[in-house]
This record gives C-alpha cells, sequence and structure tokens, in this order.
C-alpha cells in the first residue's frame, strides 16, 4: 500500500503523524498538545529523520569499499527516500524501505529497512529492523534524530529546560568539526547528571558522547509540567543537538557516527559499524514517553 499524505495514529491520549517520506514521525501529541518540533524553515526543516545507512558525515562526503569510491551524503538516503506502509493496525504503523537501484549507487548491499510507530498508554516505541538480504556481511549504521519543541509549558523559556540523565556521568562530550568527530572534549561531565540549556549550548554543533552510562534521558524544567523521556537501551552512542538559538533540541540515539577527523575513507577501518550477515537481522527500539 503507497500513501503520500501523513497516517495518523492514535490512543486516547497520544496522537502520533507518521509521513511516508523518510517515515518521519511528524507530530506527537499529548492531549492536543504538540511535543515534536514543527520543522519550521527558518531554523531547520524537519522533524525526526531517520538516519541510515550512515550516521553523521562521511569525510569529503564518500567512503571506499572494494576499491571502489561510493559517495554518500551526511545521515544517508533514507530519510529521503519514501517507504511503503505494509501494517496498519489500531495501535501500530509500519513502514519498509528495500535497496533499488538508486540506493545501490551510493550504497552496494541489498537490504530491507523496517520502521514501526507503537503506540502504549502515553508512550510510543519506535521499533527498527533490518535485513540483510544479500550476500556477505552488510556493513551500516542507524540512528533518530526526533527534535522536541520548546518550551514544552507556557510561560517558560527554552532556556529553562535541563537535559536529565538517569545516572550521574563521568565522560565527555566530544566536537564536531568541519562535520567529523574530534577527539577534543566540548566539554567534560564530571558525576554530573545534568546540563541546562542555553541560548549557546550549540553554537559548535552537537554534543556526541560515545561513553555515556545512561541509557534514558529527559527534557524538563524545575518549574514545568510537561517533559519528554527516551529510553534507549541498544544505541551505544548518544547525540544532543539543535541550530544555535533554536527553539528546540534533539534527542539522538546513534548505532555508529561521524567519520573522524583522522580518518582515511576505508570502511574496513571505519568505527561504529554494525556488521550483518547475510540473511540476519539486526533489531533496536527506542521508547518515548511524554508527561
Amino acid at each position: 500500500m503507497e500513501v503520500n499524505e501523513p497516517l495518523i495514529l492514535e490512543n486516547g491520549p497520544l496522537k502520533i503523524a507518521v509521513k511516508p517520506q523518510g517515515a518521519e514521525l511528524c507530530s506527537l501529541q499529548l492531549e492536543g498538545h504538540e511535543y515534536l518540533w514543527q520543522a519550521n524553515p527558518h531554523f531547520w526543516p524537519r522533524h525526526a529523520p531517520l538516519l541510515f545507512p550512515v550516521v553523521g558525515k562521511l569525510k569529503d562526503d564518500q567512503y571506499v569499499w572494494k576499491d571502489r569510491i561510493y559517495r554518500m551524503k551526511q545521515h544517508g538516503f533514507a530519510r529521503d527516500k519514501t517507504f511503503k506502509l505494509i501494517q496498519s493496525l489500531p495501535d501500530r504503523l509500519v513502514f519498509q524501505l528495500k535497496s533499488d537501484d538508486q540506493t545501490r549507487q551510493q550504497y552496494p548491499f541489498e537490504f530491507e529497512l523496517e520502521v514501526e510507530f507503537r503506540l502504549k498508554g502515553k508512550q510510543l516505541w519506535q521499533l527498527f529492523r533490518v535485513k540483510n538480504s544479500g550476500e556477505g556481511l552488510m556493513p551500516f549504521s542507524l540512528g533518530a534524530h526526533p527534535a522536541f519543541a520548546l518550551p514544552l509549558d507556557e510561560g517558560l523559556s527554552p532556556w529553562d529546560y535541563s537535559i536529565r540523565f538517569e545516572q550521574a556521568e563521568d565522560c565527555a562530550a566530544y566536537k564536531i568539526k568541519e562535520g567529523l568527530l574530534t577527539e577534543e572534549p566540548h566539554f567534560q561531565f564530571r558525576q554530573q547528571a545534568t546540563l541546562a540549556l542555553s541560548s549557546h549550548t550549540f553554537d559548535q554543533d552537537a554534543l556526541v558522547f560515545t561513553q555515556l552510562r545512561s541509557k534514558v534521558v529527559s527534557i524538563a524544567a524545575e518549574q514545568g509540567k510537561r517533559a519528554v523521556i527516551m529510553d534507549f537501551n541498544g544505541f551505544p552512542t548518544f547525540a544532543l543537538w539543535a541550530k544555535p538559538q533554536a527553539p528546540f533540541v534533539c534527542l539522538e540515539p546513534w548505532n555508529g557516527h561521524h567519520d573522524p577527523l583522522t580518518h582515511h575513507g576505508a570502511w574496513k577501518n571505519k568505527p561504529g559499524l554494525i556488521w550483518l550477515p547475510a540473511s540476519e537481522t539486526w533489531k533496536a527500539a527506542i521508547c518515548i514517553t511524554v508527561l
């Protein structure tokens, strides 16, 4: 079944909309209140793009596989491809993207990518399934990139909010330079469980955590009643991002990340890739709770 308009799914308290292009969540409402960024092009014209088969930027927008150079833009092609709706039930929607001639020009592998949206009470579950339908190992990365509109509460400022981690962290958030991951810390957490947002938090691009222990992160304000909680167990890397001074923040669980600044393009040496054997399926999920 092919559709062009966003599909609606609701269970009473929650209502979501998903666009077939990119299988992209474009609305997340709790009792009529919108939590998702509504893609104001003045800042950023997306809502919650899916990152596949790369996360972040490749050095020079290219990579080498079996002595051949392939070109691919930042975050891969899935976010701009039209997915097919393969299942629609009262509590879930399932979208699928398969390899085709266009994807093979950038990514010479046979794959099936499924994205499922499922509602449970005040929780939105987003489930990912990647099947290697070709021969030999298939390298890939996958990440989520949902943007949440700030402020969540009336009468507050976006900068009244903090990112709260489930446990105190003692690790670095690394800088992005020229679109690539550096070994230079943006800042160092020292037994810290909160990060206060400001209009300058993202002046130097995303904050990328590769050694975060927490697998639950939330957005909340001391004076606020609304909050977003994300559980991303199964995703080893986590990033925070927004356009500087924009009234939103992205919570981004990743398998994979940008090429390191020192990387030389060969995918056999690229850190963070998943190597999926032929005929096998990789699965992961995130859960977003809105309060």
